[in-house]
């Protein structure tokens, strides 16, 4: 279970936080040095997670994840391509200026999750580029899960050089401080990872879904009223959710709303920002109540 958290934390980080605009821009345009810069960051992100199996160990997978990870992202970017004739045919000019409003609100959030606001647009429609991106987060998910199972006699416990390494050598008055004070609080490492993988993906991957959501049913808003602020405020609520969600006050998320619907007040009675509005924030609240939810079920198993 260890080896799967890891590998699943460490492709949230590379593809959700750590991928650049630069990067995505590249990739969409079938540029080469962008799926080889962003394998680069999957190798990295995956070889930190898996060196506690060894150094070799962590080697090897760290390079099968990131050689299967770009191969996925190559498929992904042909896929939403292989919709872009249709799109070009039957958009029409209203819809067109309804996507550029909604993609200059918040391009960054867009950009981080392997998706080019700038070229989306003209390769595929929105809905066919959230059900292409949901296929290709489930297929790197499958990727980890298929390596978990080849290569469980080599992931079934930690390397003890490495535990040697930070128990004698790096860390020799604060390990022994901290394990027996983590013992007596149930604090284990399996329960970490799913903590901060669960805030990773409501966080950043939260973001990014929100955005593909109001991409999908064509909602945008004019760029005065929906500022790059907005993105983080999201990011705050969803992390504020799901750590009430995670110990056990969900009557207090209706205050988390209420503040936010409060400060733009004046701006839902314009019925285009109200879509707008509820879509984003309903959908914010699902991600955290939903990542909140299989967090708190599987955390009392660790």
């Amino acid at each position: 279970m260890t080896f799967l958290l890891l590998g699943l934390l460490a492709h949230v980080v590379a593809d959700f936080v750590l991928q650049a605009d630069s990067v995505v821009e590249s990739k969409c345009k079938r540029m080469i040095g962008g799926y080889l810069r962003h394998g680069a960051i999957v190798f990295a992100s995956s070889a930190v997670a898996f060196h506690l199996y060894g150094l070799g160990v962590a080697a090897v997978l760290a390079l099968i994840v990131s050689a299967t990870h770009v191969a996925i992202d190559w498929l992904k970017n042909l896929a939403e391509r292989g919709g872009a004739a249709g799109v070009n045919a039957s958009a029409g000019a209203s819809a067109s200026a309804s996507a550029g409003a909604s993609a200059s609100a918040s391009a960054g959030a867009s950009a981080s999750a392997g998706v080019s606001v700038s070229s989306r647009s003209s390769r595929s429609s929105p809905r066919r580029s959230l059900l292409v991106f949901l296929l290709d987060q489930c297929a790197h998910a499958a990727v980890l899960v298929a390596v978990w199972e080849l290569a469980d006699t080599h992931v079934r416990r930690l390397s003890d050089k490495v535990l040697w390494i930070y128990q004698s050598v790096l860390l020799q008055k604060t390990v022994p401080t901290l394990l027996p004070a983590c013992a007596e609080l149930g604090i284990s490492l399996n329960r970490v990872l799913v903590l901060t993988l669960a805030y990773v993906v409501v966080i950043f991957a939260g973001a990014v879904l929100v955005r593909l959501m109001l991409d999908a049913f064509s909602i945008g808003v004019e760029p005065r009223l929906a500022t790059n602020a907005g993105r983080y405020i999201g990011m705050v609520e969803r992390a504020l959710m799901l750590t009430l969600v995670l110990v056990d006050a969900l009557p207090s998320i209706a205050f988390v709303l209420t503040a936010k619907s409060l400060a733009r007040f004046q701006e839902l009675n314009d019925m285009r920002f109200a879509e707008y509005y509820l879509v984003g924030t309903l959908t914010s609240a699902c991600i955290a109540l939903g990542v909140g939810i299989v967090a708190g079920a599987v955390l009392p198993a660790l």
